[in-house]
């Protein structure tokens, strides 16, 4: 299981490939016509709106938890447990408005 660090780095390392070969595919006028390639590009921008909201649900849940383990009764229950505050998970650079395939242009 990666930690919300090393989804990070992962997510960046994602990012900068699909952005290299979308960028290289402009290149190439017929295979950004091809219907398979406007295909991949429709599944992988789904792909990333399923992260989006994954990464939302996750940090939502992440924020609970933290709020909980901080406030009576619970913080009494969490000190012996040894809970402690955990990391929302974050992709910097990123645009909350709309998944990186979202921003692309299209291969129309």
């Amino acid at each position: 299981a990666l930690g919300p660090a090393e989804a990070s780095a992962a997510g960046r390392e994602m990012n900068a490939a699909l952005d290299q070969l979308f960028a290289s595919a402009e290149a190439y006028p017929e295979l950004r016509a091809d219907a398979h390639f406007r295909a991949l590009q429709q599944r992988i921008t789904g792909l990333e709106s399923e992260i989006a909201d994954r990464r939302e649900y996750f940090n939502q849940a992440v924020t609970n938890y933290n709020t909980r383990i901080e406030r009576m009764p619970d913080a009494l229950v969490a000190g012996w447990l040894k809970c402690h505050r955990r990391p929302l998970l974050r992709f910097a650079g990123l645009d909350r408005a709309a998944p990186p395939a979202a921003r692309r242009p299209s291969a129309a």
